[in-house]
């Protein structure tokens, strides 16, 4: 399939954006939880108190700014390769250590009728940046997009959240949002889950087991550094352990970002920090891959994306070699452009041996004909099961 132009979208895909943007938002631009394909899902939602501790960096008054045409020059000034002209670091040379309470937004959903022991493994999964928890429940086309709907058919359980800033969980300025403080409610979360709260009826796992995409792999790989009995295994979606492959630069122009409270009403009450990309074929250019995805799929991942703060962009560093000990798993669409520069072949496997020396069973894997936002390709539900056999093969 051929990337798509304005004149050919049609009029009914346009009443079917309307239709799912009535359907399946509220008014603060979070999901609402869709009724499940899996007719044998029991799913409770959550709000969860939680209280980080963690030590942030501190985003300069100086560097803030007021409008788009700020943000502008904020985004070229870091592109460009003069190093004359390149601005000072927007964060001030001290840290400080912060303690904070938060509620987080999530469900928990587990098999109904399930008679195997993987419905005793919770898989607890941390969306990235653009996207809300629903990013793991697709509610266009589950059978095809829905990485909840496949791993509940496959037996096993998911605890499912909004991360902080986003959704229905706590708000909080753009320029405070952070890795650091993300890290320390997902170590937070993952307690709980294991000490047998926020399961449903459940109770305690046998299991637990992290997931993230993107960013939200940023945050499952500090967890595991951090905290490396936080899990029995790890799983690293749309994510390369190569640092020097990630710019940031790039991104950040590819992106085009905007002020997100200027750019929707459902944003208005958020701070300058939280920003977005311009719009659908910026999303395109650096999530998607054709031919492996379909122009309405990209239209309702650009209808329903979410706002993010600026300082975890930034922050987003990869945490590097850990001391983790269970199983982990690495996975990357072949045309990652985020992770990759566009290419990851060969690039997932060296740098993982790196980062992960200790671990029970490593694997990388690279998905064909898939670009970042790896779960809105036509081809997901293909790497939605090597997930699931690499936790079978590791008795989880």
């Amino acid at each position: 399939m051929k990337p798509f132009t304005m004149s050919q979208i049609s009029l009914d895909r346009l009443l079917l954006l309307a239709l799912f943007h009535t359907s399946f938002t509220v008014a603060n631009g979070a999901f609402i939880v869709h009724n499940y394909s899996q007719a044998s899902a029991s799913c409770v939602n959550y709000t969860i108190p939680v209280y980080p501790t963690s030590t942030n960096v501190i985003f300069s008054n100086a560097s803030k700014w007021t409008n788009n045409f700020g943000l502008a020059q904020f985004s070229a000034d870091r592109a460009g390769r003069d190093p004359n002209q390149q601005p000072p670091v927007p964060f001030l040379a001290t840290s400080e250590r912060s303690n904070a309470s938060y509620t987080i937004g999530a469900t928990f959903c587990q098999p109904k009728f399930d008679g195997t022991q993987n419905s005793s493994t919770v898989i607890l999964a941390s969306h990235g940046l653009g996207f809300d928890r629903s990013y793991w429940n697709i509610p266009y086309q589950p059978e095809k997009y829905s990485f909840l709907d496949f791993v509940i058919g496959q037996g096993y359980s998911v605890l499912f959240y909004d991360r902080l800033g986003v959704g229905q969980s706590s708000k909080v300025s753009g320029y405070i949002n952070q890795l650091s403080i993300q890290e320390s409610i997902l170590a937070q979360l993952a307690a709980l889950v294991k000490s047998g709260k926020y399961t449903g009826t459940l109770g305690v796992p046998k299991s637990t087991v992290l997931i993230g995409h993107s960013f939200g792999s940023i945050i499952t790989h500090a967890v595991a550094k951090a905290k490396p009995g936080a899990a029995d295994a790890i799983i690293l979606t749309g994510y390369s352990n190569n640092a020097t492959l990630v710019k940031t630069p790039i991104l950040i122009s590819a992106w085009q970002l905007k002020i997100a409270n200027l750019f929707r009403e459902a944003w208005s009450r958020l701070d300058t920090g939280y920003v977005t990309w311009v719009d659908l074929y910026s999303n395109v250019n650096t999530f998607f891959k054709a031919p492996g995805y379909t122009s309405d799929a990209a239209m309702f991942s650009e209808q329903h994306k979410q706002p993010f703060g600026i300082t975890e962009l930034l922050s987003g560093d990869s945490p590097g070699r850990t001391n983790f000990t269970g199983p982990v798993l690495v996975v990357a669409g072949s045309n990652d452009f985020i992770f990759c520069n566009g290419y990851c072949e060969g690039v997932l496997e060296p740098a993982a041996k790196l980062d992960f020396p200790s671990s029970s069973s490593l694997k990388t894997y690279v998905q064909p004909d898939t670009g970042h936002g790896m779960n809105f390709h036509t081809n997901a539900t293909g790497f939605y099961k090597v997930v699931t056999d690499f936790l079978a093969s590791n008795g989880l």
